[in-house]
């Protein structure tokens, strides 16, 4: 029984109950054109991030925001940080903060079913990059995060 299911520019995504059957054009090469940090406390929604966002990028995932900032600290430099606005140990808000004041070069965006009321500050703040609603459109964020990493950031979004 599937739960939700989601076309996407690369093949039909479809996020059952306890498993995500993926059905990919295998014609793109895997190449990572930047490293990503995704924390999210859904197990479901970092594989899907995982599997779409494979073919042009490299993605780290992790269910916590202390378990973000230790990647942080011990990984690579990540270009991107995405967070979920709902997260174990702190919000998704607060961890952008963090990673803004230790990694203020990284662009850091906020996801969240509902818009926490500071976030409009929080981005003329410079804490986060952007904000995305979700549910979103998988091919509408991996073009967004390609122009994150291009010299001409993208737009941000506004609740």
């Amino acid at each position: 029984m599937s739960i939700k299911t989601t076309f996407d520019r690369g093949g039909l995504i479809a996020i059952s109950h306890n498993k995500i059957d993926l059905c990919m054009n295998n014609s793109l090469q895997p190449s990572a054109h930047g490293r990503i940090l995704f924390v999210d406390k859904d197990m479901q929604m970092r594989e899907v991030m995982k599997i779409v966002l494979k073919d042009r990028f490299q993605v780290v995932t992790t269910n916590s925001a202390e378990a973000g900032l230790q990647l942080l600290e011990s990984e690579t430099p990540f270009h991107i940080v995405i967070s979920s606005f709902s997260l174990l140990w702190m919000d998704g808000l607060e961890f952008l903060r963090r990673v803004s004041e230790l990694y203020p070069q990284t662009v850091r965006i906020l996801t969240s079913g509902a818009c926490p009321a500071d976030v409009g500050q929080a981005i003329r703040q410079g804490h986060i990059s952007r904000f995305v609603p979700k549910p979103f459109c998988m091919s509408s964020m991996r073009e967004q995060l390609n122009n994150d990493l291009s010299p001409v950031r993208g737009g941000e979004a506004a609740c």
